[in-house]
């Protein structure tokens, strides 16, 4: 390649990559025939990771550029090609021209040595590298297929590199770290906090966003990072504690053990909301000696404190509503749903992996099967003088031992963690298909993903609604709203429906902590334990529209003065501020101030 046959689009790429035109040169040098390149023309095939969109196998320069122009603003285009013939044709394509100097994209040559690759990785964020082929997953069809397999592994063994420095100088800064209670009681600076979350989790996303808050409202330096579900999760969050210098690490559902390199003497917070990290003693492995588990139920403390050793790092802490965010109407709006639901469904076999239903064994799997269908038919049964929306699961899951020819496991943790599991996960679409199902009748609006698979509202689902202003709008446009939890007093909808002004309609769940100790029912909102009842009430509260509307604000006062996310993350500041609490006692309030917002001002 004299330089004088410099093709002037390679000038261009010269300036831009010239790390990949050098290795352009130095293949092109070592060939001892003018290249006839082969061209291989196989399917193309593209996908999303992050803010990255890699392109395989696309030598059409034509759609190459149109798919630029489509792009965001902060996107960028990979382009993949198997080897440099294929990159070299690509350049002689028509419109390939204005593709070269356009700064979103970005091409990839998948050569065994490609210093361009890594050269573009350490400057880009690992959220966007393309890890379904790290993977496995989705890899390219053609003559990319196999390069493609090599980079990926390349990405991990990149990963790595990248970590072991990062690793090394955290562990350094965090040797003789003060502790957060240290922090707090010497008050020369703000604690530091780093809440991590899933993207494609939104319950995770939007508790990292609510909690941010109110612990800046406590006075606590706090961060939600919201992350790709990628390989590089841990790689992301070690890289935020180092640059926000963290002083504690929450975790949503997290054990510390999944995540390596992490200083011992960096403070995490676990907070199990899903009763994931309670009925197992392995959440307390690799503990460090600030670290503290949350539990959003009361009655979980019992299975989280049987770790050995752990009973004092265990604490009681609920959930409560974004005040900023979720808020009465300014003025009447106009009724579009007369009842509103807003939650996923999905169908029993797709359900069950995403559960872990493969966890038990087989036996104990056909008694969880047995009690669902037993579950079904009780609930379409059931009438008016039912107390609860379910039946006690452990009673009711006897007659399915019984069925089965099986014995209750003999570990008391065990029989805690069956029963548990069968009402947090089993029972809970049980009845949330049930229940919705029976308001077919009315102007329901439905929300949520898999409506569509369930044949009574198929024609009413909407799909998700995006929590914030426009679930705030939903519950401002509709006139009873359906709160259906098997973990009611612990579900962030119900502080969030009440602080927005919406009238509740609850069904009842034997919990540990009572309704009637958060919102008081017939006051602030009205309860049901059946479908009948609920039906009913429905009907009741659609002809009482200002009885309604009393209801409503009575909650929505309750919500601001007792339940907002504040007076939660005061607790929280008050268990970091004395870190020997007892785990069965209430954590002691910031400088002996009561909860609410009086702890606000204490933490503060």
């Amino acid at each position: 390649m004299a330089e004088g046959d410099i093709h002037p689009v390679i000038s261009i790429l010269a300036g831009r990559f010239p790390a990949l035109v050098q290795q352009l040169c130095s293949w092109r040098s070592g060939q001892e025939a003018p290249i006839r390149a082969d061209i291989v023309h196989a399917r193309p095939l593209s996908f999303t990771q992050g803010r990255c969109v890699y392109v395989f196998n696309q030598q059409d320069g034509r759609a190459v550029r149109r798919r630029l122009l489509e792009l965001d603003e902060d996107q960028r285009m990979v382009q993949v090609f198997p080897d440099f013939p294929h990159l070299l044709a690509f350049i002689g394509a028509p419109e390939a021209a204005g593709c070269v100097p356009d700064p979103r994209w970005c091409p990839w040559v998948l050569q065994d040595q490609a210093p361009h690759i890594d050269q573009c990785c350490f400057n880009t964020t690992p959220s966007d590298w393309p890890w379904p082929l790290w993977k496995g997953d989705r890899l390219p069809e053609g003559p990319a297929h196999e390069p493609a397999q090599r980079l990926g592994r390349r990405l991990g063994d990149l990963l790595n590199h990248m970590a072991d420095g990062l690793v090394q100088r955290l562990q350094a800064a965090y040797a003789h770290r003060e502790s957060p209670a240290e922090v707090l009681r010497r008050g020369k600076r703000p604690l530091r906090l780093l809440i991590p979350a899933c993207r494609t989790t939104a319950y995770q996303k939007y508790c990292a966003r609510d909690v941010a808050e109110g612990l800046r409202a406590c006075g606590v330096d706090a961060h939600a990072l919201i992350l790709e579900n990628t390989p590089a999760i841990n790689f992301e969050v070690l890289q935020a504690v180092e640059h926000l210098d963290a002083d504690v690490l929450l975790l949503n559902g997290w054990p510390r053990r999944l995540l390596k390199g992490f200083p011992e003497n960096l403070c995490v917070v676990l907070w199990d909301q899903d009763y994931v990290l309670s009925p197992s003693p392995a959440w307390a492995e690799g503990m460090g000696p600030h670290d503290r588990l949350l539990v959003m139920l009361r009655e979980w403390v019992q299975d989280a404190a049987s770790a050995p050793g752990q009973s004092r790092r265990v604490f009681h802490l609920n959930i409560g509503s974004n005040g900023r965010l979720y808020h009465p109407p300014e003025r009447p709006m106009p009724c579009e749903h007369e009842v509103l639901f807003v939650g996923n469904i999905h169908r029993w076999e797709d359900y069950k992996p995403l559960i872990n239903f493969g966890q038990w064994p087989a036996p104990l799997q056909a008694v969880l099967e047995d009690a669902r269908v037993r579950l079904i038919e009780w609930v379409a049964s059931a009438g008016e003088d039912q107390r609860f929306v379910m039946p006690d699961p452990r009673a009711f899951l006897d007659a399915s031992f019984d069925a089965c020819r099986l014995s209750w496991p003999e570990n008391p943790t065990d029989v805690r963690a069956l029963v548990r599991y069968f009402q947090y996960r089993v029972a809970h679409y049980v009845l949330r298909e049930a229940y919705v199902s029976a308001l077919a009748g009315f102007r329901l609006g439905l929300f949520g993903k898999g409506w569509e698979h369930v044949p009574a509202v198929a024609h009413l689902c909407r799909g998700p609604v995006v929590n914030g202003p426009e679930l705030l709008e939903a519950i401002h446009r509709s006139a009873v709203n359906l709160h259906l939890h098997t973990w009611t007093v612990h579900h962030p909808r119900l502080y969030d429906t009440a602080a927005a002004g919406g009238f509740l309609l609850v069904g009842r769940v034997d919990e540990a902590l009572p309704l009637e100790q958060v919102f008081e029912p017939g006051r602030e909102l009205d309860t049901f334990a059946s479908i009948p009842e609920l039906k009913r009430k429905v009907r009741y509260w659609l002809d009482h529209p200002e009885q309604r509307a009393a209801v409503a604000a009575a909650a929505a006062a309750r919500a601001a003065r007792d339940h907002d996310m504040a007076s939660r993350m005061a607790e929280l500041v008050s268990i970091l501020r004395s870190p020997g609490t007892d785990a069965a006692a209430r954590p002691i309030p910031a400088d002996g101030a009561e909860h609410g917002r009086l702890a606000v001002a204490a933490a503060g």
